[in-house]
């Protein structure tokens, strides 16, 4: 539990949100998919349920590239 909370408080300092938002609008998928994945594990190993989620539909969306819909209520 301990380490779990010492990890929490370094998400704020992560970039991996901004590079994914910047790669979306970049139309650059394959770097988005790894920053969603990379949002994906961490928040999976820190219990944020709602983010792991909606971390793993987005990547699911990204896996073969650009995505097939409208993905603003996964970036949000």
């Amino acid at each position: 539990m301990e380490s779990a909370v010492r990890f929490l408080k370094k998400l704020p300092a992560m970039n991996d949100y901004e590079e994914l938002i910047g790669n979306l609008e970049a139309g650059n998928y394959e770097e988005a998919f790894r920053n969603a994945h990379t949002l994906k594990g961490v928040a999976l190993n820190l219990g944020l349920t709602k983010l792991g989620k909606s971390s793993s539909d987005l990547c699911e969306e990204l896996r073969n590239g650009a995505p097939a819909g409208d993905i603003s209520g996964l970036v949000e």
